[in-house]
């Protein structure tokens, strides 16, 4: 009975339809999610590819949000990692979503790249969704985004989300396109603040902001608030050598609090 429910869940709202949402990374999550205007970490793949030029590290991470309003049929894994080549920046994700009757898995690639200061980046995603006793069905999503200075300290991203309309199953259902418009400002040094503006076709507009503050130079305090849904987050992130640790919590204003986290292996430089 209680399946059953989770699948009603995931077939009939906004929030659990396929392939719905984009909002993975303990570091991105911690800040409401407003993430298209930084984008500096390997999972850009997810908000604004382009961001993979700003990477300052080849990164590997694996993100874990497991009983996600304490239910383990909608927890999320994620392997993904980037690295830099003299033709630009790739970056490679392995996604995960759902339980034995209802999966949903999506394979990234990712490709950005500069010109006169302007990154740009674009992202395929190979969704596969399977569903028990009702088959399976594979499509392909494209997402493109660009990032750029405005002024020394002060950042702009977009990004649109299936931009091709990919749609799957018998029904072809449409995988949610989405428009996102993020900046991110850095007032003093090891402190940013950012701000998205996020509009899924059909659906309203979400306002989500977030900040991160550096200090010791090895912790990072994280805060986020998000509209739609209603939900304020918070986390924190350490750093030591070439390892990163990542905790977020987001607390949805009806089905309370999830939990996830994220480790992070920085393998080299860009500029080594």
């Amino acid at each position: 009975m209680r399946r059953f429910i989770i699948l009603i869940l995931i077939f009939n709202t906004t929030v659990w339809g396929s392939f719905e949402g984009f909002e993975y990374g303990s570091r991105s999550i911690a800040m409401g999610s407003a993430f298209t205007g930084l984008s500096n970490d390997c999972f850009s793949i997810f908000y604004n590819p382009a961001g993979l030029n700003n990477i300052k590290f080849n990164e590997a991470s694996f993100f874990v949000f497991p009983y996600q309003y304490g239910l383990k049929e909608l927890s999320t894994t994620i392997l993904l990692f980037n690295i830099f080549t003299k033709y630009g920046t790739f970056g490679f994700a392995a996604k995960k979503f759902g339980f034995e009757l209802y999966k949903e898995l999506t394979g990234s690639i990712a490709y950005a790249n500069n010109y006169n200061q302007i990154n740009f980046g674009v992202t395929i995603n190979i969704n596969s969704l399977s569903i028990r006793n009702y088959g399976n069905d594979i499509t392909v999503g494209l997402d493109v985004g660009v990032l750029f200075p405005l002024s020394q300290n002060f950042d702009i991203g977009f990004t649109v989300k299936n931009i091709n309309a990919p749609t799957i199953g018998k029904k072809r259902e449409k995988l949610p396109q989405a428009l996102l418009t993020g900046i991110a400002y850095n007032p003093v040094d090891n402190f940013v603040l950012t701000f998205d503006m996020q509009k899924e076709y059909k659906s309203d507009l979400c306002f989500a902001s977030g900040l991160e503050y550096k200090i010791f130079d090895l912790v990072y305090l994280r805060l986020g608030l998000r509209n739609l849904p209603s939900t304020y987050s918070a986390g924190i992130g350490v750093e030591f050598n070439l390892l990163r640790l990542d905790y977020a919590f987001v607390n949805h204003q009806e089905l309370g609090l999830s939990h996830s986290m994220t480790v992070s292996i920085l393998i080299g430089g860009k500029d080594d």
